[in-house]
């Protein structure tokens, strides 16, 4: 997506994350300055042990190869992150953070969140570190934000698809379909230019239709592959991975003030709940 932004010429700017900050932990409100909360000893051992754990471990995987540490991802993938990263006697102050975290990242609970797929993603950062995921500092999943917002990529990539000096603006418009579904995907191991055919049916006619393609690029939710019908059939523990799948369930709400009035008390406005 980075690249994206630079070859679409997106800008992008700083995350203000300058001064106080909040948390909510235990219907108590502390304030911090630093990346972390301040926490008693046996949190900040707690935490920082955890973190250490799940680290450590991501840095043995390969995110192209999920099983070629197979010991390690077998017993992974047979645990909750919860139950791979907590330890017995778990601070409820460092559970609170660890919870935020991984709800703000995944929009599941660490129960519901298989370890495998979890430190996978750790090990995708470029450190492969979990604060990667959640901080705000240099390099990190939240450092910056797209000037305009998000949704000016797909904005860009329909104007680019819409303008496209090739064809007509009828011929691109083709291009789009919405209200349609996967249903299909076929691979021709055999042919040269036609490797993989697709085929999707429209929501409302039912209509069918058929692509040819050298790639497939693809990214439905892994849960709804379910509904998809491959030829040849895909590997029955990939096909297990689509079908217990759990899906984050996320709500974001923007606000818009006139001024941010926080700031001259001192505030980022970053807050944290527990909850």
């Amino acid at each position: 997506v980075t690249k994206l932004l630079g070859e679409l010429n997106i800008d992008t700017y700083k995350q203000f994350d300058s001064g106080k900050k909040i948390i909510e932990t235990r219907k108590k409100l502390k304030i911090y300055n630093s990346s972390i909360p301040k926490l008693g000893m046996h949190a900040v051992l707690d935490l920082y042990a955890t973190m250490f754990r799940l680290n450590s471990n991501a840095k043995k995987l390969n995110t192209l190869q999920p099983f070629a540490n197979y010991e390690l991802a077998k017993k992974l993938d047979s645990l909750s992150l919860e139950r791979f990263a907590l330890g017995k006697f778990h601070a409820a102050d460092s559970r609170t953070i660890l919870d935020a975290a991984i709800r703000t990242v995944w929009g599941i609970e660490m129960n519901q969140t298989n370890a495998l797929f979890a430190l996978n993603c750790v090990r995708s950062a470029p450190d492969a570190k979990i604060e990667s995921l959640v901080l705000t500092d240099k390099n990190c999943a939240q450092e910056k934000r797209v000037r305009g917002g998000t949704q000016n990529i797909c904005q860009k990539l329909l104007d680019y698809v819409m303008n496209d000096a090739r064809s007509s603006s009828r011929e691109s418009y083709s291009k789009i379909l919405l209200n349609t579904c996967l249903k299909e995907v076929i691979q021709h191991e055999t042919r040269e230019n036609e490797l993989c055919e697709i085929v999707v049916e429209h929501m409302v006619t039912r209509e069918h239709q058929s692509f040819k393609c050298k790639r497939l690029i693809s990214s439905m939710p892994l849960n709804q592959y379910v509904h998809v019908r491959f030829e040849p059939e895909l590997p029955y523990f990939k096909r297990n991975v689509f079908k217990f799948s759990q899906m984050g369930n996320l709500c974001k709400v923007l606000v818009t003030y006139e001024r941010p009035f926080w700031r001259t008390k001192g505030y980022s406005g970053e807050v944290v709940s527990g909850k």
